[in-house]
């Protein structure tokens, strides 16, 4: 595999319904999931008066920062600028929010062994979800990747990471659907006899969380 396929798969990403696209349609469809995010999924979680503006700053920030220590001081500076500003308050729920949004991961710092006093990563490390979502925050393409090694080895880790912590995972049962199939799929329950239940007051049925392209799952798939 050559480093131009690699930046490719990056900006592609591993959405089920972007395994079949051109990079730059992927990563178009990412662009508009990204924005999704910022103007109905995050304020709807988290509050109609958020800003999408500064949503997208902190998005930007996150992506800048894929696979480096993660400091929401640091990353709320990076969000602000001349025009913007944005607290760390706001930046710490800007986090939260993502990451109930399945948007964000926080990877914890991990030691040497058990033994060791001293820690191999002191500070936990950004990751989103997919790489290609940092790719497309960063408005990235395969031709600016390969212009800036720096970035695409963080990303090129970032898929190593999401590989190594998936693929034991599918092969204990799989946590991942194939391509294109719901998360979950309804299970036949026995008949039963007696008038049918509906849900209890006060509930309701959530729809999984989709990705670009209206994909039906929470999560990729590399």
């Amino acid at each position: 595999m050559t480093v131009q396929r690699i930046a490719e798969l990056i900006v592609r990403g591993g959405w089920p319904l972007n395994l079949r696209m051109q990079s730059a349609d992927a990563g178009a469809a990412n662009r508009d999931y990204l924005r999704t995010i910022a103007e109905v999924d995050l304020p709807r979680i988290s509050g109609p008066r958020r800003d999408a503006a500064r949503i997208t700053r902190f998005i930007q920030a996150l992506a800048r920062n894929t696979a480096m220590e993660h400091v929401v001081t640091r990353l709320a500076a990076e969000a602000g600028g001349e025009d913007i500003s944005l607290s760390r308050p706001s930046a710490h729920e800007y986090q939260d929010a993502l990451i109930r949004l399945m948007i964000l991961e926080v990877q914890p710092a991990w030691s040497t062994h058990l033994r060791s006093r001293a820690r191999l990563r002191d500070r936990p490390r950004t990751h989103l979800v997919d790489p290609s979502l940092a790719a497309a925050a960063l408005d990235a393409t395969p031709t600016k990747l390969l212009r800036d090694l720096n970035i695409l080895g963080l990303l090129f880790e970032a898929i190593g990471r999401r590989w190594s912590t998936d693929v034991p995972g599918r092969a204990r049962g799989g946590l991942r659907p194939p391509a294109g199939q719901p998360l979950t799929r309804a299970r036949r329950r026995p008949a039963r006899s007696g008038p049918r239940r509906g849900p209890s007051p006060g509930t309701s049925r959530r729809r999984p969380a989709g990705g670009p392209a209206g994909c039906p799952v929470a999560r990729p798939s590399w």
